[in-house]
């Protein structure tokens, strides 16, 4: 859907990996880490919840990371 790409890290067996995802890639990546059968693999890390704003397009990319996109419910 969307090609822009955003550059983002990850160990990896001790070693620091530059990533670059598509918002498409990462919407996957997100819905995975979300899934409750995945829970105990995130431990205590991951990022803390905040809102995303709710004044951008309907179908912006954070509404489709955050699945309150009625025309993109793809997840």
């Amino acid at each position: 859907m969307n090609n822009k790409l955003t550059i983002t890290t990850v160990v990896v067996d001790g070693r620091c990996l530059d990533l670059l995802l598509t918002q498409d890639e990462i919407i996957e990546a997100h819905a995975r880490a979300m899934h409750p059968d995945n829970k105990e693999l995130l431990g205590d890390g991951g990022c803390s919840c905040w809102p995303a704003d709710p004044d951008k397009d309907p179908c912006g990319f954070w509404d489709r990371l955050l699945n309150k996109c009625d025309c993109c419910k793809r997840l």
